[in-house]
Order: structure tokens, then C-alpha cells, then sequence
């Protein structure tokens, strides 16, 4: 028997994510967990954290998914991306200190470290990487915000991925 591809609408998943229904959770698990993960190494990357990160991440998701009705997003993957963002910047885990070098000044206890490293960006990188990073916006979006081209922002955008990797391997 071959497997025939079932088109879900995402009314429907959301709807059903909300009702707190499992299988509506697994699916949205299988199909954004990878593209999330992606997004929690860039800045956690040792996978056993990161991995943390990501059960957590969903716990809150599916705690949480009737705020995506409301958030004003087009797409659940757009919402589930700055929901990731905003997660990974203020719930790294405090674990996370204790395996990296604790006595730099910039990672101290109940510090976030996104912030400080932030903090060391130039002021055009800083705004960007708000902007996209944090924020979730597009680059397209942020070029309009900030009055740069697309092509500025994915350079300032490329160059605070590498500092921020950079700076996570300290």
C-alpha cells in the first residue's frame, strides 16, 4: 500500500493543539522539531542542552498554543520561530553555565549571555540582530525598519551569527 500525502489545514492544527490533542502534538512536533533544533544550536551548541531546550521549548508550545491565534502571525512555523527565539534568549538553561567558563565576566549567573553578548556588537550588527534574531523579523522587514538594504542586513545579520558562535564556543 502506498502512502498518500494528507494536506492539514493549519486552522485545523492549531485548533486541535489547542484542544490539547495528541496526535495534532506529535504531528506538529515531527514536521517543526529539526528546523527549531536548528535554531536552539545556533546558540546552545552542545546537543544535550540543546536537546533540553527543545522538550522544553514544545512543553511550552503546546502549553501556550492558543496564544498563536492571537499573535498576528500568518503561519504557525512563523510563530513556532520567534517563539524558539525568544525562548533560547531568555530560558537557556542554567545548566548551560556550569558547562562553559564561568569565570569570564561576560557569563555570570542569572545573566543572560544573549544580552551581553549583544552588548559588544557594533550598534548597526546590534539593531539587526535584534531585529531578525530576537524579534523574528524578516530581513526584508528589518531592511525597512532600520533604512538599509537587504543586502546590509543579511552582511550585519551573517557577521553577528559568526560572532554569536563565536562567542557560544568560549
Amino acid at each position: 500500500m502506498t502512502k498518500v500525502p494528507v494536506h492539514i489545514s493549519e486552522d485545523y492544527l492549531v485548533a486541535q493543539l489547542v484542544a490539547g490533542d495528541q496526535e495534532a502534538r506529535q504531528f506538529v512536533y515531527d514536521k517543526y522539531s529539526p528546523a527549531l533544533y536548528g535554531v536552539i544550536l545556533q546558540v546552545i551548541p552542545e546537543e544535550k542542552l540543546a536537546n533540553d531546550v527543545l522538550v522544553r521549548l514544545f512543553v511550552h508550545v503546546f502549553k501556550n498554543a492558543k496564544l498563536y491565534t492571537t499573535s498576528g502571525h500568518f503561519t504557525l512555523f512563523g510563530w513556532l520561530m520567534k517563539v524558539t527565539r525568544e525562548f533560547v534568549t531568555q530560558a537557556i538553561p542554567p545548566s548551560i553555565s556550569t558547562s562553559v567558563n564561568t569565570q569570564s565576566p561576560i557569563l555570570r549567573p542569572k545573566e543572560n549571555s544573549l544580552i551581553q553578548f549583544m552588548r559588544n556588537l557594533p550598534p548597526d550588527a546590534q539593531r539587526i540582530f535584534e531585529l531578525c534574531y530576537r524579534k523574528g523579523l524578516s530581513q526584508a522587514a528589518a531592511a525597512n525598519v532600520v533604512g538599509l538594504s537587504e543586502e546590509e542586513v543579511s552582511v550585519l545579520l551573517r557577521s553577528a551569527m559568526v560572532e554569536l558562535r563565536k562567542f557560544m564556543q568560549k
